[in-house]
């Protein structure tokens, strides 16, 4: 596709497919968008565990991995400056460009908080279901609903099955699927954002 094409530049993004940077023709500019830095995510998972010395050696192999394939690219996109600071500080020579994965509204006026409770993502990938599934397992059960009357927690995000969540006492869940004007769907809650890998 790139040859008949004749593209000038590609963009790579995800770890998975950090190794497609082998397959890029030199003379065609490359670009990997990191939004996760995988040897972060690996360290803070065995730090959970007692690793053995052979984990830690595996651990450090792939990190060595990560950061050699990263510097096969041009331009390496993070998506926070800690994130640009982390991998400068690992050894990527390669051009380290921040793009935040932000979304630009008009300011609206403060308004009470109307009793909701938000999240935000689709179904489809995993880190969401991941966070929804720890907050429904590992939050929720430690809150006394009832001292908090009238609250709704809305999903916002297309494909999550109704009733995903386990029945919460107290607490009306609302699945909102997809919704053209998120400003609005989320005015006047509380964002929660229970990521544990991935972006977004």
């Amino acid at each position: 596709v790139i040859d008949t094409k004749q593209a000038d530049i590609v963009e790579v993004e995800f770890y998975p497919y950090l190794k497609l940077a082998d397959y890029i023709p030199k003379n065609v500019k490359s670009v990997f968008v990191h939004h996760e830095i995988r040897f972060v995510r690996n360290n803070r998972f065995l730090e959970q565990l007692t690793p053995k010395p052979k984990d830690i050696a595996f651990n450090n192999l792939l990190k060595k991995e990560e950061i050699d394939y990263l510097n096969k690219y041009d331009i390496v996109i993070t998506l926070t400056e800690e994130d640009k600071h982390v991998l400068k500080s690992n050894g990527v020579s390669s051009e380290i460009c921040v793009s935040p994965a932000a979304v630009s509204t008009g300011s609206k006026p403060v308004i009470p908080w109307n009793r909701s409770l938000v999240f935000v993502g689709g179904f489809g990938h995993g880190p969401n279901v991941e966070g929804l599934s720890w907050l429904a397992e590992k939050v929720f059960p430690l809150i006394r609903w009832s001292n908090y009357p009238n609250l709704h927690f809305k999903i916002i995000g297309k494909g999550w099955p109704e009733h995903f969540l386990p029945p919460v006492n107290g607490l009306k869940v609302v699945y909102c699927g997809f919704v053209n004007h998120l400003e609005d769907a989320a005015y006047g809650g509380i964002m929660l954002v229970p990521i544990l890998s991935g972006s977004g």
